[in-house]
């Protein structure tokens, strides 16, 4: 389960770090809706590769499936945030 929350995590900073090189923005409401649909790109990537993630980990018994699925859900909040903060 390491790995996958590692390979997982990969993911996440490489989607955010993405988002922030796509700048061509002008301080005004279409800056804020910019920024909320950037953030809303980043979860549907981040959540659609976790349940990936996690309907592959179900095929072996030794992960916990709960548990990986609340790893992966910090992840996400915290590239989300992050991307925030950065921009």
């Amino acid at each position: 389960m390491n790995n996958q929350v590692a390979i997982f995590s990969r993911l996440a900073g490489y989607a955010v770090n993405k988002q922030l090189t796509n700048r061509g923005h002008h301080i005004s409401t279409d800056y804020v809706q910019a920024i909320i649909n950037k953030a809303n790109h980043i979860n549907y990537m981040l959540m659609n590769a976790a349940i990936k993630m996690i309907n592959k980990a179900k095929a072996d018994s030794d992960v916990n499936t709960d548990e990986l699925a609340l790893k992966l859900n910090e992840i996400i909040y915290g590239s989300i945030e992050n991307f925030v903060k950065k921009v």
